[in-house]
């Protein structure tokens, strides 16, 4: 069988500069060869720096709390796929004695009590 994009072709990073196979580029229907400018090591760092940046929680903050985001939640759900992972009435059941429970309320009360104060990321991991 022939395929359009062998394995021993190669193609070079235009953000790392690195040569690397056609495999680690994502698909782009657009582009001349199928694949995207960016190797898929670049990308994923770029998408990560953006979702840390505060315009990245800004912007996803924002989405998910919009009407839009509301309703498509709402439409999956109902869905045939949505409704093939509900969870169990019995777990439903299960998490209703246990929050209600004496040990869910001693472990959340620890739990709050050792992030009071607590700001960043640091302080919280080397508590």
């Amino acid at each position: 069988m022939i395929t359009k994009e062998p394995e021993n072709h190669t193609k070079k990073c235009s953000k790392c500069g690195s040569e690397k196979p056609l495999t680690e580029f994502y698909k782009n229907k657009r582009s001349k060869d199928n694949t995207t400018s960016h190797c898929k090591t670049c990308m994923n760092a770029y998408q990560n720096a953006y979702r840390q940046s505060e315009k990245g929680k800004a912007y996803h903050k924002a989405y998910n709390q919009s009407e839009k985001h509301k309703a498509y939640k709402k439409a999956y759900r109902q869905s045939e796929k949505g409704k093939a992972y509900p969870q169990s009435e019995k777990r439903k059941a299960y998490l209703k004695t246990y929050r209600q429970s004496e040990k869910c309320k001693a472990y959340m009360k620890a739990y709050y009590q050792r992030r009071k104060g607590k700001t960043t990321v640091k302080e919280l991991d080397a508590a």
